[in-house]
């Protein structure tokens, strides 16, 4: 056998990091084995640095780190040359917290009450090369903003939610599930809904909402 079909025959490689450290060490026990883990850490600091010396296939990350968050070490990443996709697995629940993580180029967020089952779906979707998003965002009631967006049906707010997070149709599509045709009709009633002459004019709209969407998070947010 030779080296390229022992690396296919070897389970994914998977960095996790939780400012709790022995629920970072609880979620590679129970994941051990469906994916070999390459570490487990708390600090910002110590994932940027493994990130770039492990080279795993996929990260698990909770938002809150400490040293640095888990969306700034995201960023960090990126502008060292990485494409490592980053799964965000996060006691944050609010959409704000998808939204913010989403833009930065997370490829999944999934919150802790979606359980490690929730974690596994959005690995391995993430591993096929597609986005995920838990599907907690699909029966929400969708509060914030609700004065703005009176009209829009549940799935056109959780649409435009996405376009402002910069995310194109096609991975709308895999991240809620659906198909891309789909995606680009419900994009059509959301031009006609927001009055938006143009693509680039629904992406702005997409982006004002978001951005209020955000402040109201910023205040009750620590680092």
């Amino acid at each position: 056998m030779d080296s390229s079909q022992q690396e296919m025959l070897q389970p994914p490689r998977l960095l996790i990091a939780d400012q709790r450290l022995m629920e970072a060490e609880g979620i590679s026990v129970a994941l051990a084995k469906h994916f070999q883990i390459v570490g487990c850490v708390r600090n910002g600091r110590e994932l940027f640095s493994l990130v770039l010396r492990m080279k795993p296939d996929v990260v698990a990350t909770d938002i809150n780190l400490g040293g640095a968050d888990g969306i700034e070490v995201l960023r960090r990443v990126q502008k060292a040359g990485s494409t490592v996709p980053f799964v965000f697995f996060s006691s944050m629940t609010d959409r704000a917290s998808m939204r913010h993580a989403m833009a930065a180029g997370a490829k999944a967020y999934v919150p802790k009450s979606d359980g490690l089952a929730g974690l596994r779906t959005a690995v391995d979707r993430v591993l096929k090369g597609r986005t995920y998003i838990s599907p907690r965002w699909a029966d929400e009631s969708l509060e914030i903003e609700r004065a703005g967006r009176r009209g829009l049906t549940q799935r056109q707010q959780q649409i435009l939610d996405l376009l402002g997070a910069r995310m194109s149709s096609q991975q709308i599509a895999d991240a809620l599930g659906l198909s891309r045709r789909t995606v680009e009709s419900h994009r059509a009633r959301l031009s006609e809904a927001t009055r938006a002459r143009s693509a680039q004019d629904l992406l702005k709209q997409a982006e004002r909402f978001g951005a209020t969407a955000l402040a109201g998070r910023g205040a009750g947010r620590s680092g």
